[in-house]
């Protein structure tokens, strides 16, 4: 079977962004987790509104730290930088709604009335 090369440049250009954007979406869990665990420090229950609130308090460095290296000047990661830190910025109430079930379903987090959670006992 023949391709094109302009075909298989397509492909390979899908295929790294949809790597891109999948080790993005397990890095918006991060920062969900990291939220989750500073409302903890304050909250015997945690609430969605609470981890949106401890989200909004994280600087733009600590949100990019996660992806790329902080002091790093290469052009493509000080714009894959920027762009975690406008999607974790972004993120709907649903969104992180979200994200916290799959901290649920990792064991990273308890899911106990309605949108309380709490940490689970180690």
């Amino acid at each position: 079977m023949r391709i094109k090369t302009s075909k298989l440049k397509r492909i390979i250009r899908r295929v790294l962004k949809e790597s891109v954007h999948s080790h993005l979406d397990g890095e918006l869990t991060n920062v969900v987790f990291t939220a989750v665990q500073n409302a903890d420090t304050k909250y015997a229950e945690i609430t969605v509104d609470d981890v949106i609130e401890f989200m909004g308090f994280m600087s733009d460095a600590e949100i990019a730290a996660m992806v790329v290296e902080p002091d790093s000047t290469d052009p493509e990661d000080i714009q894959m930088g920027e762009y975690f830190v406008d999607a974790a910025r972004n993120m709907s109430y649903e969104d992180v709604r979200m994200k916290m079930m799959e901290l649920v379903s990792m064991g990273e987090l308890q899911d106990d009335l309605e949108d309380f959670f709490s940490m689970p006992s180690r």
